[in-house]
């Protein structure tokens, strides 16, 4: 019979359904948590945060209001607010 074994905690589990749900735990508790200013992301593994921190770091300015974005999809996305599309 095949065994499920949590790989942050060795907990093993005999349903995948019960190992899918004691992961859950872990995803709620987040081992690894952004400390940007009012974000409140966590992330299980290591490299999951630092490419989350890249989110952070990288900024569009909207050349309308200033207003600086994290993404090229969301610069455009607001841009279209201010032509009234979006």
């Amino acid at each position: 019979k095949q065994k499920y074994e949590c790989r942050y905690c060795n907990a093993t589990m005999e349903m995948r359904k019960e190992y899918s749900k004691h992961f859950e735990t872990h995803k709620e508790q987040g081992l690894y948590k952004c400390t940007w200013p009012t974000c409140d992301k966590k992330f299980l593994t290591s490299k999951g945060l630092r490419e989350h921190y890249v989110k952070h770091q990288t900024k569009f300015p909207c050349e309308i209001c200033g207003c600086l974005l994290s993404s090229k999809h969301a610069l455009q996305r607001h841009e279209k607010q201010h032509r009234g599309i979006g």
